[in-house]
C-alpha cells in the first residue's frame, strides 16, 4: 500500500514537471521545454516500466501513460523542429508503440494516428 502511494506521489510530481515544460514551450523557450520533457521521460523510466499487454494495465500504468505520451510526443515534435529528424522519428515511433500496447481507447487511437503522421513526415 505504501509503495502504491509513493508511486502515485511520484506520478503527480511527473505531471507537474510536464505542465511546467508545456508552459516553457508556450512561452517560446523550446530548448528548456525539450529538456523538461526529457526529464519527465527519464523520471518515468526510473519509476516503472509499462506492461507489454493492454490487459495487464493498472490504474498506475494508465496514469503513467497519460503523462508519458504527451511528454514523448511533444519532445518528438520539438526534435523535428530542431532538425533532429532521426531522434524525432525514434520518439514518434515510441509514441506509436506505446499507443499500440495500451488499452484501446479513443485517446490511444488519436495518439496512434498522430504518431503515424509524424513518423511519415520524419522519414523514419
Amino acid at each position: 500500500m505504501f509503495g502504491t502511494l509513493r508511486d502515485l506521489g511520484r506520478l503527480m510530481r511527473a505531471s507537474r514537471h510536464l505542465r511546467h515544460a508545456s508552459r516553457l514551450e508556450a512561452r517560446g523557450h523550446h530548448e528548456a521545454a525539450a529538456e523538461g520533457y526529457a526529464g519527465v521521460i527519464r523520471h518515468l523510466d526510473a519509476l516503472r516500466r509499462l506492461p507489454a499487454e493492454g490487459s495487464e494495465y493498472s490504474i498506475r500504468d494508465i496514469l503513467h501513460l497519460s503523462i508519458r505520451l504527451p511528454a514523448t510526443g511533444k519532445l518528438a515534435r520539438l526534435r523535428l523542429v530542431f532538425g533532429d529528424r532521426r531522434e524525432g522519428g525514434r520518439l514518434a515511433q515510441e509514441v506509436l508503440d506505446l499507443s499500440a500496447r495500451a488499452p484501446r481507447t479513443a485517446e490511444m487511437v488519436k495518439w496512434a494516428e498522430w504518431a503515424r503522421g509524424l513518423v511519415r513526415d520524419s522519414g523514419a
